[in-house]
C-alpha cells in the first residue's frame, strides 16, 4: 500500500508539471434550449392560485370594511328612513306582478284617505332602477283602477317616452319654458288609466325653473285630474331637480339597489331628508337577490320547495305581469 501511494504521488507530481490532460470525454453533454427549473407552467399555476386566494381575501375584507345593502334589514339600523317595499331581481321574462302589487298596496294602505297622491321617485345615483320602479308602479296603480299620470322629469337621461312609445312633441321641458301648456304635453298610452308626460325636446337645462311657483301649479293642476301623479326624477347625488317635487309630494320613494354601498347611500339619503326637511321619505330596495314574500319573510321549507319547482317562463315584455 505504501509503495502504491508513493507511485501515485509521483504520477501526480509529473502530471502537475505538464499541460497534458489525462481525462477522456466519454459522451458529449446536450445543452438544453429551455431552462429545466423553474418550470413556466408551475410558475403560472402558483400565480393563478395566489391571485384567486388574494382576490377572495380582498373581497371579504372589502365586504366587512365597507358594508353593502343586501336586505331591508341592512338599511333599518343605520337609518331613520323606513323601508316601504322590496323588489326582487327578476329573471328574463319573469312577471313582476306580486312585487309591485305588494308595493302599491302598502302605499295605498298608508294613505287610505288621500284623494290624489303625488309620488316622487329618486335615488342617490343613476343605475339604481328608479325609472323602472316609477314605470312599474304607475302600471300597477293603473291596473288597480286608479287614474295615473307618469311624469318624466329626468331630462338628462329620459326613459319614459321610449318605454311607453310617446310620440308627442311637447314635454315637461316645453311646459317650464312656456312653449307648451300642461294639457298639450299630456300623452295617452295603450295602457288603460295611464297617461304620461315625457321630458320633451328642450336642449337647455330646466333645473333652475323647477324651484319656482310653476312646479306647484303643475302639481296642483295634475291633482285635480288624476288619482296618482308619479314623478321620475334625476339622481339627487348629482342634480337638484328632484328636491322641489320631493318637498311638495305626498310620498317620496328613495330607490336603493341591492349590493350598493350602505354607508354612502344612507348618509346621502339622511342628509337630503334633514337638509330640506322632507316628509314621508321611504326606501325601496331594488334588485334584491334574497327570496322573500310580500311580508318580507319566507321559511326555509317553503324556500326549498319553491327553488325545487321548475318555473315555466312565458315570453313577456318589460311591463308584463
Amino acid at each position: 500500500m505504501y509503495n502504491f501511494l508513493i507511485e501515485k504521488r509521483t504520477e501526480a507530481i509529473i502530471t502537475r508539471q505538464v499541460n497534458v490532460s489525462f481525462n477522456k470525454v466519454l459522451e458529449t453533454a446536450a445543452v438544453p434550449s429551455e431552462p429545466l427549473s423553474p418550470r413556466e407552467d408551475v410558475i403560472w399555476g402558483i400565480a393563478l392560485f395566489l391571485g384567486l386566494v388574494t382576490g377572495v381575501a380582498l373581497a371579504y375584507i372589502r365586504h366587512y370594511l365597507k358594508p353593502a345593502v343586501h336586505t331591508p334589514e341592512d338599511l333599518g339600523p343605520a337609518s331613520g328612513i323606513p323601508v316601504i317595499g322590496h323588489i326582487q331581481q327578476f329573471k328574463k321574462n319573469e312577471p313582476a306582478y306580486k312585487a309591485f302589487t305588494a308595493l302599491s298596496t302598502r302605499i295605498l294602505m298608508n294613505h287610505p284617505d288621500q284623494k290624489s297622491l303625488v309620488i316622487t321617485v329618486t335615488s342617490t345615483r343613476k343605475g339604481e332602477g328608479k325609472s323602472f320602479i316609477a314605470a312599474q308602479l304607475a302600471r300597477t296603480l293603473a291596473a288597480q283602477d286608479k287614474k295615473v299620470i307618469l311624469l318624466d322629469l329626468n331630462t338628462y337621461a329620459p326613459r319614459i317616452g321610449e318605454w311607453f312609445e310617446g310620440r308627442g312633441i311637447n314635454g315637461i321641458g316645453e311646459v317650464y319654458t312656456h312653449q307648451s301648456s300642461l294639457q298639450d304635453a299630456i300623452q295617452l298610452t295603450s295602457i288603460p288609466n295611464l297617461d304620461i308626460i315625457t321630458s320633451g325636446n328642450v336642449s337647455i337645462p330646466i333645473g333652475h325653473l323647477i324651484a319656482t311657483q310653476r312646479t306647484r301649479e303643475i302639481i296642483d293642476e295634475l291633482r285635480t285630474q288624476y288619482d296618482a301623479v308619479i314623478v321620475d326624477t334625476p339622481e339627487v347625488g348629482e342634480y337638484i331637480d328632484a328636491i322641489p317635487y320631493m318637498k311638495w309630494s305626498d310620498l317620496n320613494l328613495y330607490v336603493v339597489r341591492a349590493d350598493s354601498g350602505r354607508n354612502e347611500l344612507v348618509a346621502n339619503a339622511e342628509m337630503v331628508k334633514e337638509e330640506y326637511r322632507l316628509q314621508e321619505v321611504y326606501y325601496v330596495l331594488n334588485a334584491m337577490k334574497e327570496k322573500r314574500n310580500h311580508t318580507g319573510y319566507i321559511s326555509q321549507a317553503t324556500y326549498r320547495q319553491t327553488k325545487s319547482k321548475k318555473q315555466q317562463h312565458q315570453l313577456t315584455n318589460l311591463f308584463m305581469w
